[in-house]
């Protein structure tokens, strides 16, 4: 990772996240105005930049300037080179620098931005004839570590091509002029051969694709201004002059100041326009308009996937399946061990730290929203993004919001999840129904945590069913881990259960996970049975086995041949039509032979729906390129437990959750 930023960066579809985070900063924000004056030449793979520089009066004492070691730095600017380090020069400023105006001016090939990034096949930085995309991380500009940039930006291109930054757009003549006036962590410089639409108003939208396609930009620059007006209503004026969707060659989902890169595939899933790009345009709030202060955590990608992902789902009805999916995520990947604090979650690096930095904060802050209620929780959104706009925000005062709001302190509860591991694990203790004499009911119910460890205070829902299906809702207060209420009705209540709805932060228990994909991901051992009858298939089977293994680390390979029986200590993947288990798949998976017959027309996926045995799930497909397709697809559809995809694109055609069998937290009476 460069030192100069690690900025924020937000994987589109969720699929994963990777970050270049700023410095953290205190209490006053140093900034420093940059006048740029650029001429590309990509087809040369160089630039030419003059950078009148205003730095800040005061200064930290050891103040330099950090600058790629591949630019030529020309003389008369009154700086000394004090060293090189992960390709960038360190200079020295100039004693008395507070307050003064540099002019530099330099030229040349940044050094170093070849290397791949962590997300694949995209280089840290890029200048050729097909595009250019810079970033702080590639030492473009000069940088003073610590600061906030602002910037005038004025860049010379060659014929036919456009250029993207941060800010408001101008031109001066053929120059591409954008300024922003708002400090930023970073400074993007971006140019193609874009096919340019735009939909003027307050907040000016638009798209930047690399082939004509005037439906496609329709779409998205409809879709981001219904967006942006659903969150400036919610949360405050958007902090932008304008929000642009960038097309990239590279399969990204990058989340920068004002704009979002996405891949070329990504950009035409259907999908993206009402779950990934909502998410994108809320990062200009939170993470790209109030910037995170990592010292406490990175309270961002949370908030934003609750009033994104999680918030359109619950306006739609599916909330509770929703809050049911993180949980199990969060169960599946993060449980025994496997999770951090809240505090020191950072990025996402794997499914575990997805399923604290992500569902557990997401989780965190839908119970400071049922606490508080609707209108002290959004207020204090709106006060919070008033008071830290452009700014860096530390967990801790993003809670502050919240405990002024609803006027008093959430530290009881909240604490436990920022600076502590684990999740309650709650149980339905005895339950006691008895008549009253005169008529009505009294139901007694105890309800306790059964983790080890720590106990955490909780407020438990409980729902009462009666015999005509209405039901009510009720609380249990938990304190030391137990809990008990007595509760009294006019009718008779046939059936209780505990958080059904799956409002509270928490493990599930074994009995309320239903049999889908991340039960096996999640398992602690998966077992992957090949088909030793299928030559042609197997290598891809292998390859399968071999990416699975770097994603979850949990994963062992063995032939159907070199086994007896499945083992009933583990999670076992039946893969292929020809597996000599396929018996064992249709007894407890539920394959058919009608199944068997579409071989040639669909890739199956079938999980036994029993969730009370060790997880097995069967893979139906043939040829290199199916398996291959699944490989990558099937992680990201983890909560279901039945998927048909069609051949030979692998198209998914049905996606079905199996329902739960058995719950120790639901009981007749």
């Amino acid at each position: 990772m460069n030192e100069m930023r690690l900025k924020h960066k937000c994987l589109v579809i969720v699929l994963f996240a990777a970050f270049w985070f700023p410095m953290t900063c205190g209490a006053s924000e140093i900034v420093v105005d940059h006048d740029l004056t650029v001429r590309l030449s990509p087809g040369g793979k160089h630039l030419e930049v003059v950078d009148r520089l205003r730095l800040p009066k005061t200064l930290p004492p050891d103040a330099v300037l950090r600058l790629n070691a591949g630019f030529t730095l020309a003389a008369g600017h009154g700086l000394q080179a004090a060293g090189v380090k992960r390709d960038l020069v360190t200079y020295r400023l100039p004693p008395g620098a507070g307050g003064k105006t540099f002019v530099l001016r330099y030229r040349g090939a940044p050094r170093g931005i070849d290397a791949p990034t962590r997300l694949g096949d995209m280089p840290r930085g890029l200048i050729d004839p097909d595009g250019v995309f810079l970033d702080g991380a590639s030492g473009w500009f000069p940088w003073l570590p610590g600061s906030l940039q602002t910037f005038r930006l004025c860049i010379d291109a060659p014929a036919g091509w456009r250029v993207v930054s941060q800010g408001g757009l101008t031109r001066d003549g053929k120059a591409f002029v954008w300024r922003e006036a708002h400090p930023q962590e970073d400074i993007y410089l971006l140019a193609d051969h874009y096919a340019f639409y735009q939909r003027p108003g307050e907040v000016v939208m638009q798209t930047y694709l690399l082939h004509d396609n005037a439906v496609l930009a329709r779409r998205y620059l409809d879709a981001s201004a219904h967006y942006v007006n659903f969150y400036s209503k919610l949360l405050g004026d958007y902090p932008y002059a304008k929000f642009a969707v960038v097309e990239n060659r590279w399969q990204t989902g990058y989340g920068m100041p004002s704009f979002t890169l996405l891949g070329s595939r990504v950009l035409r899933l259907p999908f993206i326009l009402h779950s990934s790009l909502p998410h994108e345009i809320l990062h200009d709030w939170w993470g790209n308009g109030v910037y995170v202060d990592y010292r406490e955590g990175n309270w961002s990608e949370g908030l934003t996937a609750y009033l994104s992902d999680y918030l359109l789902r619950e306006r739609k009805g599916q909330g509770a399946a929703y809050r049911r999916g993180v949980l199990e995520r969060f169960t599946n990947f993060a449980a025994d061990g496997r999770d951090v604090p809240l505090a020191r979650f950072v990025s996402r690096h794997g499914e575990s730290s997805q399923a604290v930095g992500y569902g557990k904060s997401l989780m965190l802050f839908h119970q400071v929203r049922r606490r508080l209620g609707d209108g002290a929780f959004f207020s204090a959104l709106r006060h919070f993004y008033a008071k830290w706009k452009f700014r860096h925000a530390a967990f801790g005062d993003l809670i502050a919001a919240f405990e002024q709001a609803g006027g008093e302190s959430l530290a009881d509860w909240v604490d436990p999840l920022l600076h502590g591991t684990g999740a309650p694990w709650l149980m339905l203790g005895q339950t006691r129904l008895e008549k009253v004499a005169g008529g009505g009911y009294w139901l007694s119910v105890r309800a306790r945590e059964k983790q080890a460890g720590t106990a955490y205070p909780l407020l438990v829902p409980v729902r009462i069913s009666f015999a005509d299906g209405h039901s009510e809702t009720r609380q249990i207060e938990l304190a030391g881990g137990m809990g008990e209420a007595r509760f009294r009705f006019e009718r008779r209540p046939v059936a209780v259960a505990v958080d059904p709805e799956f409002q509270l932060f928490r493990r599930l228990d074994p009995s309320e996970k239903p049999s889908s994909l991340g039960r096996l991901f999640g398992a602690s051992r998966q077992l992957l049975v090949l088909p030793s009858a299928a030559l042609e298939d197997l290598p891809a089977w292998r390859k399968l086995a071999k990416q699975w293994q770097r994603r979850y680390q949990n994963v062992e390979l063995v032939s159907d041949k070199a086994i007896q029986d499945l083992p009933d200590d583990a999670a076992v993947w039946l893969l292929g039509w020809d597996n000599r288990f396929l018996s064992e798949a249709k007894r407890r998976a539920g394959v058919d032979d009608a199944d068997v017959r579409r071989r040639e027309r669909i890739a199956l996926v079938k999980l036994d729906a029993d969730n009370r045995r060790p997880p097995l799930g069967f893979i139906g497909a043939q040829d290199a390129k199916s398996i291959g397709l699944l490989e990558r697809k099937l992680p990201h559809y983890s909560s279901y437990g039945e998927l048909v995809f069609d051949l030979p694109g692998v198209t998914n055609r049905k996606k079905r959750r199996l329902p739960v069998m058995h719950s120790a937290l639901m009981r007749e009476l």
